[in-house]
């Protein structure tokens, strides 16, 4: 591994690559018509390119340079900087915004070596990184009112807010340091986005950025709580316009308590907290109920989002009244509960694994729910497991078969016309011992028929399932609906063969077989 190299007496070099070594320094002074510089992988803390106007490609990524000046080198000649992975601040360049035009992002994995500047976004742009520019960021709060009595109602939001213009500052992120204090806790507010804080400048060097706080509602209306905020004095180099003494920047928000309504939520006939379970074919409600037994033809707000399969049950009593999702309900203190939403469960007689209900509620406006539960931004979860029921049996059973066309039954089965555009259709009945509700399938065929299906007929499901119902004239049908057209041909034959049951549960009432 070189740590030194003397070129001063190779003037007319256009090209030099000394990657992976342990270069700490380089004179290249004396090298004016060097085009090509590839130095990546070393040990540099600094490099002279001023009397280098003639650089087009430079890669000094994966040094220890502290600083580097380019300005001398013309910024439409200079095509490729590679200069990540140093622990520079400033980049002394003669134009700040066609630098920052030319500035492609991060450094990527070479070979490739795409067209552009690279570099970290720690590192800016000046035309003096001798004397740094130190950036005043405006920082102020919005939606908390003015200044110094700043308050924000439970319910409502705030947002601190960033603005600031630099071109050296062009694609950075700054991360900002805080503290909060003063009487209100982490249960009285919520912050959008991830710790620790970061605002961002845009490619033109534009700051407009947000930091923004929820204030949670809650039943407490004994004493508002304070917030403070302090962001302490930058170690970088920017500051705070309107900084306080020390440099630090401080904001006090009163969060003012509203008089709330607390709702009480529950799930009635599913067991209880926190299994909820329910029997697929059975209900379960959920009741809501005003804590204040007083209270009276108020309208309560609120929306609820449920996640399952929309097979495994139906909702009554939910109607979304505004576009946004929202429904509402009205206190009554005559009648108990205020209002209740029923779910139904689907008994499908098919084993079923981990089928669930999962139910968000959240309240609008000025309420808040009184369960225990509730999570720490205001809204309710429940979750309710649906059990399969026990998969039922039958004895074995007799099947009548009805023909009919159009509707009407045919009493005459031994010889059966019917006309193209009719429907012919076969009803199923299921004989007693048949157990209520059982589910089976019935397989047919068409052999030996000389019509066509689909030019012909239209068939319909095989297999196709039916359900016997004890109380109903038949479990259901098959339909074969006779297709019509303009050509004169010879009559066709359709023959239906229904299959013995592969399962032994069921068999054709003897005025139906064939033999």
């Amino acid at each position: 591994n070189l740590t030194e190299i003397d070129l001063s007496q190779n003037t007319a070099l256009t090209l030099f690559f000394g990657y992976l070594s342990a270069f700490q320094t380089l004179d290249i002074s004396n090298n004016t018509q060097l085009e090509f510089l590839g130095m990546a992988d070393n040990n540099l803390t600094t490099i002279d390119l001023s009397q280098n106007t003639s650089l087009r490609e430079i890669f000094l990524d994966n040094n220890d340079l502290e600083s580097l000046d380019i300005s001398t080198i013309p910024i439409n000649q200079l095509e490729k900087l590679f200069i990540c992975n140093n622990p520079l601040t400033c980049i002394q360049v003669n134009d700040m915004t066609a630098a920052n035009n030319k500035t492609s992002g991060d450094c990527p994995d070479r070979p490739n070596e795409p067209l552009g500047w690279h570099k970290d976004s720690s590192a800016g742009y000046s035309l003096n990184c001798a004397a740094p520019e130190v950036l005043q960021i405006n920082a102020y709060l919005v939606d908390a009112g003015q200044s110094p009595n700043y308050s924000v109602e439970e319910g409502s939001s705030f947002a601190i807010r960033f603005e600031a213009f630099s071109e050296a500052f062009a694609n950075n992120i700054l991360e900002i340091e805080h503290d909060l204090s003063g009487s209100a806790t982490e249960s009285d507010y919520s912050i959008d986005g991830f710790d620790p804080w970061e605002i961002r400048f845009d490619f033109n060097g534009d700051l407009f950025d947000n930091i923004r706080f929820n204030i949670l509602k809650d039943a407490d209306v004994n004493e508002n709580e304070n917030l403070v905020i302090t962001l302490p004095k930058p170690t970088g180099n920017y500051e705070w316009e309107n900084a306080n003494s020390d440099g630090s920047l401080t904001f006090e928000i009163s969060l003012e308590n509203i008089a709330v309504i607390p709702i009480s939520a529950s799930i009635n006939g599913a067991g209880a907290l926190p299994d909820f379970s329910v029997q697929e074919g059975n209900e379960f409600t959920l009741e809501f109920n005003a804590v204040d037994t007083n209270l009276n033809n108020d309208n309560v707000r609120f929306k609820m989002v449920t996640i399952g399969s929309p097979e495994d049950f139906s909702i009554e009593n939910y109607f979304e009244n505004d576009g946004f999702g929202n429904a509402d309900f009205t206190i009554t203190n005559t009648v108990e509960p205020d209002n209740v939403i029923t779910f139904n469960t689907i008994a499908d007689n098919a084993p079923d694994e981990g089928d669930i209900i999962q139910i968000n509620l959240k309240l609008l406006e000025n309420y808040v729910w009184d369960n225990s539960e509730t999570e720490s931004d205001g809204s309710l979860n429940f979750e309710v497991a649906i059990d399969d029921a026990p998969l039922l049996e039958s004895e074995p059973f007799e099947i009548v078969l009805t023909p009919r066309i159009n509707g009407t039954e045919i009493s005459n089965i031994t010889s059966i016309e019917i006309n193209e555009g009719q429907e012919f259709s076969i009803d199923l009945k299921a004989l007693s011992p048949a157990t209520d509700n059982y589910d089976y399938s019935v397989f047919y065929n068409i052999s030996g028929s000389d019509a066509v299906p689909g030019e012909d007929f239209m068939l319909d499901d095989n297999p196709k399932n039916f359900n016997v119902q004890s109380t109903a004239n038949s479990d259901g049908s098959f339909s074969f609906l006779i297709n019509s057209d303009t050509q004169a041909e010879e009559d066709e034959t359709l023959i239906i063969n229904f299959s013995p049951d592969p399962s032994n549960i069921y068999s054709w009432n003897s005025n139906n077989l064939n033999d």
